[in-house]
């Protein structure tokens, strides 16, 4: 005989997870897509340095020289303007968050 078995499911719980997943999923997008960005600029100053520059007009040269210094600098999403977001943030986040998590719950338990 086959039954159904009507589970009872905290909705608050199930929200809090869903909203959790949610944001998670669209942090590690954003450090994604930062460290694609930071690289690709870093990528396009080499690629620049590595052209024949000298045989170019001065006028160019010029050009050449201001994109190799813009793209010395840390290029990427930023977060509040604080920091730059890439996938080593994202995974010093966690690990941040997840020792939170475990402080907490050590201090709960001791309640």
């Amino acid at each position: 005989v086959n039954s159904i078995v009507l589970v009872k499911v905290d909705l608050n719980l199930v929200s809090v997870l869903i909203i959790f997943w949610l944001s998670l999923v669209q942090t590690l997008g954003f450090s994604y897509l930062g460290s694609e960005l930071a690289e690709e600029a870093a990528a396009v100053g080499r690629a620049i340095y590595d052209l024949a520059w000298y045989e170019h007009p001065v006028e160019l040269q010029r050009y050449y020289r201001l994109i190799i210094q813009r793209t010395q600098r840390p290029t990427g999403i930023t977060g509040a303007k604080l920091f730059i977001v890439r996938r080593t943030t994202f995974a010093s986040m966690m690990q941040m968050s997840y020792s939170y998590y475990l402080v907490l719950k050590d201090v709960l338990n001791k309640l």
